[in-house]
């Protein structure tokens, strides 16, 4: 499945565990890109960071580390 708004993709995230809360700004303004993150002692969890021009670098290398899977489609 393909969620459009960020209020969806936490949704959907919950209902699998990966969030208990969350709160979102929602809209064109804010583009984001959310991350859901499971540990291999099965701690799950979500990062989030901006899109484009203000995204966090850090984050970028980060994502350089860690082993990652595709599927939440």
């Amino acid at each position: 499945m393909v969620y459009r708004t960020l209020d969806r993709i936490t949704e959907g995230l919950k209902e699998r565990g990966f969030v208990e809360r969350f709160d979102v700004k929602d809209g064109p303004d804010d583009p984001a890109v959310v991350y859901a993150i499971e540990a291999g002692s099965g701690t799950k969890g979500l990062l989030v960071d901006a899109f484009g021009p203000y995204a966090n670098p850090e984050v970028g290398r980060l994502l350089e580390t860690v082993e990652i899977h595709a599927g939440m489609r």
